[in-house]
């Protein structure tokens, strides 16, 4: 076999693995990066290996594209700073399950990418990396950044929806937060969403035990009739976000409802975290509003046995 058809097999191999470890889809830099030029870019096209998703953004012809793929294609098509923004981003971090029809990108230059219809591309001044993160190999904005965006430019139903929905998620815990919020009410005001930015002030000042729900608050009241010590709610611990912790003793508890535990991926998701917060040395124990309600001398001996009280 001759050198060439040898470096072709090659090239064709590893964009195979690229392909499969990047959500099946590629730029067209990275396909230089890996040795294709033009002329064997439109090959593998014709050949149907490859896709054209946008100007710049190709997808593997191998299988149907997924939403992963879709994303992707979008964000190497608007340029290698763009990140999943607004409801992209939330659908992405699991905050809302309607996958939105359009994928929203930010990004902190000029769109070096041409006008796409299944894509919108939000421009902007400030996007420090403090306000990203990557979660399964996308970069999108933090839920923090993700409020702001929300509540600077609330323009649909759903959208009005988003920031309070992220609160409930936990992501409004930290000072800085607080104080980039005042400081845009402060400088920006009156506009179009500050009543959201309000309302997420007022929440975060609300005390240090911040709960998501109801049922967080029935909680801490039965722990607190009972003299118990409160954890610290909406903490993150291991990497997964819990209802509640107390550090010393290495406790978690998680508080169970059929609206955030009542699906076969959630059943599943909450076990596999339990069995890593088991083997990092944490305890975990689970607690339903029927069981609040219904037995709480059972909880009350169970807490204090796991709190060594």
């Amino acid at each position: 076999m001759s050198m060439g058809r040898t470096s072709i097999r090659h090239r064709e191999a590893a964009l195979a693995e690229f392909l499969r470890t990047h959500h099946g889809a590629i730029s067209t830099a990275e396909l230089v990066t890996l040795g294709f030029k033009k002329d064997a870019i439109a090959k593998l096209v014709r050949r149907g290996t490859l896709i054209r998703q946008h100007r710049g953004a190709y997808r593997t012809g191998a299988m149907p594209a997924t939403t992963s793929t879709r994303l992707r294609c979008a964000l190497v098509a608007t340029g290698p700073d763009a990140a999943l923004a607004r409801a992209s981003a939330a659908h992405h971090l699991g905050l809302i399950e309607f996958e939105p029809r359009k994928v929203e990108v930010i990004t902190p230059r000029r769109s070096v990418g041409h006008t796409r219809e299944d894509v919108v591309v939000h421009e902007t001044h400030e996007l420090p990396r403090r306000d990203l993160i990557r979660v399964d190999g996308l970069l999108t904005t933090c839920p923090q950044r993700l409020i702001l965006d929300l509540a600077l430019d609330t323009t649909s139903g759903a959208d009005r929806k988003l920031p309070r929905r992220a609160i409930r998620q936990g992501a409004v815990r930290d000072k800085r937060l607080a104080d980039r919020l005042e400081r845009v009410v402060r400088e920006r005001a009156p506009f179009r969403g500050s009543q959201v930015l309000r309302e997420l002030l007022d929440e975060h000042s609300s005390g240090a035990t911040v709960t998501r729900s109801e049922l967080e608050d029935q909680f801490l009241e039965l722990l607190i009739r009972n003299g118990l010590p409160l954890p610290e709610t909406n903490a993150i611990v291991e990497g997964f976000e819990v209802d509640g912790v107390w550090w010393d003793e290495r406790v978690v508890v998680e508080l169970d409802t059929y609206q955030f535990h009542g699906d076969v991926r959630a059943f599943e998701r909450d076990r596999a975290r339990d069995a890593a917060l088991t083997v990092a040395a944490y305890r975990p124990i689970r607690i339903t509003k029927r069981r609040i309600e219904r037995e709480e001398p059972q909880i009350v001996r169970q807490v204090r046995i796991l709190l060594g009280l």
